[in-house]
């Protein structure tokens, strides 16, 4: 009988390497700051704290996100930053949690009712957009932003890309196709910039967060709106056009059939249009804190409401209504069980504390990176300070976890800018829109995996292309409108 001595080999060596990542993770965590000395202004209590946050990028890098955020956060507690109980209690009692968490649970619903399928569907069937290619896939990546916006990138990819698919096989799009390549990677990056769209999705909130933190400086709603949306839209349109008149794709098998043949839309059913009309509510709701006036009664009662008490009140409703069957609408366990994304959730609960500590001043640690980019940065002109501190930041994220990158940087560059004569608020907009361009690389982001692991039907070397033209198209458009309008508006 004969043995394959090769695939045991293959596990020894990977588990191998599975155990000195780990080894390497709990020098980081616990030797670090014994081997390494002190270095002025950075205290003792600083390079625990360092050691924590290496110690849990590399596990984040090389491991896993789970379980290593969760032993950080326990080890953060014995670097005298704060104690475990009230570490804990700051990331997983954050509004930013809390509001990630009922948001996942909405989006849930929203995916049950099938609500996201029959959008998209309606859109690309429109008769304007049929045997007009660059309608089509225009209306494609319009469908994927307005998706996220409300239920997720992941429900968003997942949905169009099915779609997608199934043009596709009917148009006779062979699989790997330059074409869909290009659609299919321009539909993971747009959702990202649709999901963006709203201050209450994670980098958004993240970044927002920290430049309140670091400046004092507020960002009102409707003024967040004003800036991202049409800087968004004018990015999703510029990868648009470079597929058209840069890669100058051939769109020939999407004028000659009729792909919607195989598109039927059923009529929305009573669920669905429950679901359109508490989405409705979702939005405006989440608006009526920041316009209604605090001065009124009504005004002075929802600025005592937090996002994550609104949102779980909507849900909360939903979960009362029954049908005429007697029968609830949806299940709140249920939703919660599919809906929430654990990876996210706790990753950005160990963000909250390991942030916090990052800035303490009895570290030192912000104050050493300040004292080394000082020198650097504070004799640029602004628009030569926001233009270069969004490509180092646009470019890293490609080779960095994203919120790693975002807090980080926030509350550096936002304090540097304050003190040339920069806006902060422009620098803190400028690198929320760079990390969400992080789909260059496999390893850029967990949109850009999906996108490089679909070998299926995206080929490797146009998920390189078309990946490294979402990031420089977006890039040039930060250049070229996000900062003027930043400096008109802010």
């Amino acid at each position: 009988m004969a043995v394959n001595v090769n695939t045991p080999k293959f596990n020894n060596v990977a588990l191998t390497k599975y155990y000195v990542h780990i080894a390497v993770f709990a020098f980081l965590l616990f030797g670090f700051s014994i081997v390494v000395p002190p270095i002025e202004p950075i205290t003792a209590m600083g390079m625990k704290i360092l050691g924590v946050f290496l110690g849990t990028v590399y596990a984040w890098l090389f491991i896993d996100v789970l379980w290593p955020s969760l032993i950080s956060m326990v080890v953060l507690g014995f670097t005298g930053y704060a104690k475990i109980g009230r570490i804990f209690a700051e990331g997983f009692g954050s509004d930013i949690f809390l509001t990630l968490f009922f948001i996942f649970i909405f989006a849930a619903y929203l995916e049950e009712t099938g609500i996201n399928r029959y959008f998209a569907t309606w859109l690309i069937t429109r008769k304007f957009v049929v045997g007009k290619p660059w309608r089509l896939i225009a209306m494609i990546f319009v469908a994927a932003y307005l998706i996220a916006t409300v239920m997720g990138v992941y429900a968003a990819i997942l949905v169009l890309w099915t779609i997608v698919y199934n043009i596709a096989e009917t148009v006779g799009l062979k699989r790997k196709d330059r074409l869909l390549g290009f659609i299919l990677v321009g539909i993971a990056n747009v959702v990202m910039l649709g999901w963006g769209v709203f201050p209450f999705t994670p980098f958004p909130l993240q970044g927002l967060t920290l430049l309140a933190k670091s400046t004092g400086v507020d960002v009102n709603l409707g003024v967040y709106l004003l800036y991202m949306i049409p800087i968004s839209v004018i990015t999703l349109v510029a990868y648009l056009l470079g597929g058209k008149y840069i890669f100058k794709l051939d769109t020939k098998a999407l004028e000659n059939c009729d792909y919607t043949l195989n598109l039927k839309i059923e009529p929305l059913t009573k669920e669905q249009r429950i679901a359109i009309l508490f989405t409705i509510v979702f939005v405006l709701a989440l608006f009526a804190p920041q316009v209604v006036p605090k001065s009124t009664a009504v005004g002075a009662f929802l600025a005592q409401l937090p996002n994550p008490a609104i949102i779980s009140i909507i849900l909360v409703v939903i979960c009362l209504i029954k049908n005429k069957s007697n029968e609830h609408l949806t299940s709140f366990q249920r939703l919660a069980t599919s809906g929430s994304n654990w990876r996210i959730l706790i990753l950005m609960a160990c963000t909250v504390p390991l942030g916090n500590a990052l800035e303490i001043k009895e570290a030192g640690l912000m104050q050493a990176l300040t004292n080394s980019l000082a020198p650097i940065l504070s004799n640029l002109s602004p628009f030569v300070f926001y233009a270069l501190s969004f490509l180092i930041a646009i470019v890293i994220t490609q080779f960095v976890h994203n919120v790693v990158l975002l807090t980080i940087m926030t509350p550096i560059l936002t304090t540097l800018a304050v003190s040339i004569g920069a806006n902060p608020v422009i620098v803190t907009m400028g690198l929320i829109l760079a990390i969400m361009a992080a789909i260059a690389t496999p390893g850029a982001s967990s949109r850009a995996a999906l996108v490089f692991g679909n070998t299926e039907w995206i080929a490797t070397r146009d998920a390189y292309i078309f990946g490294i033209w979402a990031v420089v198209s977006g890039y040039l458009v930060v250049l070229a409108c996000g900062i003027p309008w930043g400096m008109l508006l802010f």
